[in-house]
């Protein structure tokens, strides 16, 4: 049995079974309920992250008095954690554990994941990080030696980047043996939204292009940059984009104000949170990616380029290499070379059309779920017959 916390499930004389577990929350239940319906062990884990109420705690004062607590209450929570993971899988028949998580060391309950593995035996145990591993200063110098046991335990770390690959590979003093490369892969979900109704709803159906930007308002997700690249084209008198902003965040409420401020409002439209995503990637035509940091391989590019749209994207992390053919990149911050990117868009209409065919061509060559899919198995099973 292969076990994905993200679980993949391998006997030798039975066919390859799937289980997936996560740690249950609210929003995590949501996501569920809309993607992971037809997996059929599917279980949810009450597994406790302080880091949660750090991330969603607006008040300033609160945070910094939660970010103390939190030196206190991890190693607490991280016993907790391993007690938890270890009553669950020592019930399991697994052969191969492979953990998601979504940074290093990031969650504590992905990390706990390898030490209960190891207590309970399993052989093989695989790690997909999913961004940029945090280096050793500050807090981060008390992990060391804890990194030093995950090392030995953990059979290989997979990252989607060359870029986060390097990082790991530097931080944590990996072996060729202990890292691979792989690509995330994704499968589009249908659409019920037509382009024009969808739209409409924005008051964008007579919009001859338009943009959008996909992700959780927050700092490093770079939309004030992307606000002041949109106020610098206003300056010049030339056509002011249509863009799109969807997601939620604690940067709403300053970021709505400065587009008021800047009198953007007709050109920048919040869009909150919408469920299927693919009916925004579906209406737009090309996604605007202004991140600033704490990036690996967005999952919204390959998206985006599985609709077959173009990218603006920075340069930060593995994005440029995502954009081949496909789009522009932009130096990170700078909003002249951002607005210059837009407005080429805006001025020759016809590029969108050749970014699209490229980015269809190179989601069915690079990310197209199936192929992740098989690359994933090909490990496992490599690690399993050694």
């Amino acid at each position: 049995m292969i076990a994905i916390l993200s679980i993949y499930f391998h006997t030798d004389n039975k066919p390859d079974t799937l289980s997936i577990s996560y740690r249950k929350s609210l929003k995590y239940d949501e996501t569920k309920k809309e993607r992971l319906n037809s997996i059929e062990k599917l279980f949810g884990l009450y597994l406790i992250d302080i880091n949660d109420l750090i991330l969603y705690t607006k008040n300033l004062f609160l945070r910094k008095l939660l970010v103390l607590i939190s030196i206190i209450v991890e190693p607490v929570q991280f016993l907790y954690n391993t007690l938890i993971l270890f009553l669950f899988l020592k019930r399991k028949n697994i052969d191969l554990l492979h953990i998601n998580n979504g940074g290093y060391p990031g969650a504590d309950s992905c990390n706990a994941a390898v030490i209960a593995a190891k207590i309970c035996g399993i052989k093989k145990i695989t790690y997909t990080v999913n961004n940029i591993i945090v280096p050793y200063h500050g807090k981060r110098k008390l992990g060391f030696l804890f990194d030093r046991i995950l090392i030995r335990s953990v059979d290989k770390f997979i990252t989607a980047s060359k870029f986060a690959g390097k990082k790991i590979i530097n931080t944590l003093g990996l072996n060729k043996n202990q890292y691979r490369q792989l690509f995330n892969g994704i499968s589009p979900r249908c659409i019920e939204i037509d382009k024009k109704k969808f739209l409409k709803k924005y008051g964008l159906e007579n919009s001859s292009i338009v943009f959008g930007v996909v992700g959780i308002l927050e700092e490093r997700k770079g939309h004030i940059f992307l606000i002041d690249a949109i106020n610098m084209i206003k300056k010049t008198g030339n056509t002011l984009p249509k863009v799109l902003i969807e997601g939620e965040g604690p940067l709403f409420s300053k970021l709505k104000r400065k587009v008021e401020e800047e009198n953007l409002s007709k050109y920048i439209i919040f869009t909150g949170r919408i469920d299927n995503i693919f009916e925004l990637y579906n209406s737009i035509d090309c996604l605007i990616i202004p991140s600033i940091r704490n990036e690996d391989f967005p999952n919204v590019v390959i998206e985006a380029m599985a609709m077959g749209k173009g990218i603006i994207g920075t340069d930060i992390a593995g994005i440029p290499e995502q954009i081949e053919n496909n789009g522009i990149i932009v130096e990170s911050k700078n909003i002249e070379q951002l607005a210059d990117a837009i407005q080429k868009v805006l001025r020759s209409p016809s590029i969108i059309n050749e970014w699209g065919k490229e980015s269809k061509k190179i989601f069915e060559l690079k990310y197209n779920a199936c192929i992740a899919v098989k690359r994933y198995k090909e490990m496992w099973r490599e690690l399993l017959n050694d």
